[in-house]
């Protein structure tokens, strides 16, 4: 069953030259099969261009896909680097991750809290450890939206 949902993104990236935090709080939905969640989301960029996202959440892997004038997939899977490009309007970006912990927090209020620890390296050269979390929560009254 496919539900309205309230998703908020945090992200740190620590290390590297200088520390970065991002925020994003979105409409999506929600739909859960079996041993599986599924998020689907719209994001839009500082320059206005915008994307369809999707996270695919597993007990020990994370699948993030994003679709518009850059697309990527990135594999967050316990003791597996993962390697992918990422396709930009610029030329591509060889990306991998190194994920450290996948951790989902029993939380009554929400139908995920996730937190997940990861290494990034660009074209084979270290950025940052990172940490992502996700949080999501149902939208019991749509009228508020």
């Amino acid at each position: 069953m496919k539900k309205n949902v309230l998703i908020k993104i945090t992200g740190l990236r620590a290390g590297g030259s200088e520390d970065e935090d991002m925020e994003l709080m979105v409409n999506g939905t929600f739909m859960q099969s079996e041993d599986k969640v599924y998020l689907s989301y719209e994001e839009t960029d500082p320059d206005g261009m915008d994307y369809k996202c999707r996270l695919k959440l597993g007990k020990d892997e994370v699948v993030y896909s994003k679709t518009g004038i850059l697309t990527t997939e990135l594999y967050y899977c316990l003791g597996e680097p993962y390697e992918s490009i990422v396709n930009t309007p610029f030329g591509t970006l060889e990306v991998e991750i190194v994920t450290e912990k996948i951790e989902y927090k029993n939380n009554p209020e929400a139908l995920v809290d996730l937190s997940l620890d990861y290494l990034l390296t660009l074209n084979d050269e270290y950025v940052s450890n990172c940490n992502m979390k996700v949080y999501v929560q149902e939208i019991v009254n749509p009228a508020i939206l």
